[in-house]
């Protein structure tokens, strides 16, 4: 790569880098709870959830499940999927492969799920001591969860939320359709990119469930639990964010990245080139 696009890739990224780092100058500078900073991550990977869902839609090449080792969930519908022919409706916009509806239907229903399991982690935890669990131990009454999310909700967040989104739509667009690289991959292969951050969300909570705790029992012994953990969880949860965005940023669908990179690099990006 040469010198000047490796400048030009830099760059490029400061706008992305800016806006995962504002909520951190949000507990600095805007009064802001480490929870509220939580809440907004929640929010951000919801919207890239819904963003990848509607991005797999463009992916010009076919899949072939019978080559890759990992196959997205996919939801067939017969009188959709039969279309062979695209849809452009819009002369800037590329053309719409309705074989590809199968794909985005189940990254969308399958992200959101765990999505909303990815609560338990960025919003419910850090909420934890304003929490009562119900008496039969089956967990947090669902009410409290929807009250807490609500509360959550601030012009301050709504804008840094917003903020997130936008900066992944400049991303999406500068990566795939400037680079055209819709027209290189398949729609298994863009879905797939979705479901490794979600997985790496996932591990992540099972690790503070499980072992974070353990971790942070010393620190708890000598300051308040609740501060601790709110701390705590809020570090992890924007180590585990800036390591997604290095990570990804890193990967470039090279399919040659290695380390932490090469876990968020679908499988064999370019092979049916």
């Amino acid at each position: 790569m040469s010198r000047s696009l490796q400048l030009g890739e830099k760059t490029a990224f400061l706008p992305l880098l800016v806006a995962n780092l504002f909520p951190l100058a949000g507990i600095a500078f805007l009064e802001w709870h480490p929870e509220e900073v939580l809440f907004v991550y929640w929010l951000e990977i919801g919207s890239f959830v819904v963003l990848y869902s509607g991005l797999v839609l463009f992916a010009k090449r076919e899949s072939r499940p019978a080559d890759r080792n990992i196959d997205p969930l996919s939801f067939s519908l017969p009188f959709v999927n039969a279309r062979e022919t695209p849809i452009q409706p819009f002369d800037r916009v590329p053309a719409v492969y309705p074989r590809n509806v199968r794909y985005a239907i189940g990254l969308f229903v399958w992200g959101l799920v765990f999505w909303w399991c990815l609560a338990v982690l960025m919003v419910l935890m850090p909420a934890r001591a304003t929490l009562e669990l119900s008496a039969s131990g089956e967990g947090v009454p669902i009410g409290d969860v929807v009250s807490i999310i609500g509360n959550a909700f601030s012009p301050a967040i709504l804008v840094n939320a917003c903020l997130l989104f936008v900066s992944q739509l400049v991303t999406i667009r500068r990566e795939f359709f400037g680079r055209r690289r819709h027209e290189r991959l398949s729609a298994a292969t863009i879905a797939e990119l979705p479901i490794r951050v979600i997985l790496f969300w996932f591990l992540l909570t099972i690790f503070a469930q499980l072992v974070f705790p353990l971790l942070l029992w010393p620190i708890a012994l000598v300051f308040d639990t609740a501060t601790v953990t709110e701390v705590g969880v809020s570090t992890l949860v924007i180590a585990g964010k800036l390591t997604i965005e290095w990570a990804t940023r890193e990967s470039q669908w090279s399919g040659e990245s290695s380390g932490i990179a090469r876990f968020f690099t679908p499988e064999n990006p370019h092979s049916s080139e």
